[in-house]
């Protein structure tokens, strides 16, 4: 009986700690993947962006390089752009649809923008 009871308190520990040590899937952090590089507009239509960790944003197109601010919502679904002076003046947002290290989509006016990281 005695060997019994130890047998069930081992498997019982052995179970414990197997499920303790499942691996908990960590969700990249949105700021850092999309911040300290420049994304380059895939057609080459639209600004590239470059967003950096303490708010600031610069945009720069045929050369010419506008600073603005960013922030990020809450629910890492939307961004949005302040710009003060140049042809962007004004606020705008922008939707989240997938971020990965080497590609940002974002949706403005309903269609979908891919960003490819800058050579």
């Amino acid at each position: 009986m005695k060997n019994r009871t130890v047998a069930c308190w081992m498997l019982m520990f052995s179970l414990a700690f197997m499920f303790s040590c499942k691996s908990k899937d960590v969700k990249p952090d949105v700021r850092t993947m999309l911040t300290s590089k420049w994304w380059c507009h895939d057609k080459k239509l639209l600004n590239d962006l470059n967003f950096n960790s303490d708010g600031a944003v610069q945009e720069r197109y045929e050369g010419k390089v506008e600073t603005g601010r960013w922030t990020l919502s809450s629910d890492e679904k939307t961004i949005e752009i302040i710009q003060v002076g140049g042809n962007n003046n004004g606020t705008r947002t922008f939707g989240l649809e997938q971020l990965t290290d080497e590609q940002l989509i974002l949706t403005f006016f309903g269609a979908e923008n891919t960003y490819s990281k800058c050579e």
